[in-house]
């Protein structure tokens, strides 16, 4: 990594390194990455931001044997921005840093956060959307977040983790409304439902309305939206 000669070392080399094991564990043993969160933990939550924005321009190229690359994934390219299920490439380590900041104090987290401002004014949109998906509180990226995303003629599926977020139920309604089906926020359901309570109806169920992707997705839908799961996680 030193070899590299890396703009800032040991940080830059450090979170290469982290992307490089966090994806080689994904592709090879299935293993879920945002465990390193408690890797990035230890040296603070500002350098977890700065792992974690890293990675969102890096790649594994395999072709010629393993290796890290810089290649940017945006907005511009929905296909390779986007996995087959829908979920923006790259969220684990948004998962793995909203981890680390659930659990830092409320120094570290303001200085988690000061390092995010100055990423977050810098990303592009698709970007953007994943780092305030970690920073799932800070109500005003993610209001900035979902109305560009609703100025664009179609919802662009980099939004979608926005409805795992403490976004006003309003606007979620208003991104719900915009998405053809269930199928894009169907990992996002669950949090949903423990962010809004008996609240997320209002704001998801709509989507039983339209069109059915696949039955499995129907089935996760119609559970989260039961008033038995619903009345347990109140009550928690």
């Amino acid at each position: 990594m030193r070899a590299k000669k890396l703009d800032d070392v040991p940080n830059d080399a450090l979170a290469e390194a982290c992307f490089a094991t966090m994806i080689w564990l994904r592709r090879a043993t299935r293993v879920q990455c945002e465990a390193l969160a408690s890797f990035w933990a230890r040296a603070s939550g500002a350098f977890a931001v700065d792992v974690a924005v890293h990675t969102l321009f890096l790649d594994l190229e395999t072709f010629e044997g393993p290796k890290v690359v810089e290649r940017p994934i945006t907005y511009l390219y929905p296909s390779r921005f986007v996995s087959m299920s829908g979920d923006p490439m790259h969220l684990e380590a948004m998962i793995g840093l909203r981890l680390v900041l659930a659990a830092i104090d409320d120094a570290a987290y303001d200085e988690a956060k000061a390092a995010a401002a100055k990423h977050w004014k810098n990303l592009d949109p698709a970007h953007r959307c994943m780092l305030s998906f970690a920073f799932a509180t800070e109500r005003a990226w993610l209001e900035e977040d979902a109305a560009e995303a609703l100025a664009r003629p179609a919802l662009p599926r980099y939004a979608t983790p926005l409805l795992a977020t403490e976004l006003d139920p309003r606007t979620a309604a208003r991104l719900v409304a915009a998405l053809p089906n269930e199928h894009y926020v169907v990992r996002y359901l669950a949090t949903a439902a423990d962010i809004h309570g008996a609240g997320v109806r209002g704001i998801l169920a709509p989507l039983l309305a339209k069109r059915v992707s696949t039955k499995d997705d129907r089935r996760v839908l119609e559970a989260v939206l039961s008033r038995r799961n619903l009345t347990a996680r109140r009550r928690r």
